[in-house]
């Protein structure tokens, strides 16, 4: 009796956190083998994803887009993620794990910026380039 008991409290405990588990799962397949190095005093950044580098004008980004979680007692709340939208139409999509979107907005103070919510933030991608 106590071990059914004991199984069904870990049970709702394993529920309780396999959303946290699987945003940690996708922000890592997504972004855990990207850098991004910011020049100081430069506009231009670059993304490192294992074997090749691709460098980008900071004044190309058109839009920020910063999505965080809207459950704030969630165990995954501190998850969020940000959009780079460049002028000619492609992404690059930041995990919180890599840069923090407090610091991603110290590198770029100026631009339009968006703000939005969801339950669960899951990356869908790394990057879309239409060069």
């Amino acid at each position: 009796s106590s071990i059914g008991m004991f199984l069904i409290f870990q049970g709702i405990c394993f529920l309780m956190a396999l959303p946290a588990i699987i945003i940690s799962i996708n922000h890592y397949a997504h972004n855990g083998k990207l850098q991004i190095i910011f020049q100081k005093g430069e506009n231009k950044f670059e993304v490192i994803n294992v074997s090749h580098s691709l460098s980008f004008n900071k004044k190309d980004v058109g839009t920020i887009v910063e999505i965080d979680s809207n459950s704030s007692r969630a165990p995954w709340n501190l998850y969020s993620y940000s959009i780079l939208k460049f002028k000619d139409g492609s992404e690059i999509w930041l995990s919180s794990i890599l840069i923090s979107s407090a610091n991603l907005n110290k590198q770029f103070y100026y631009g339009k910026k968006e703000y939005k919510s969801q339950w669960i933030p899951l990356l869908k991608k790394t990057m879309a380039l239409n060069k």
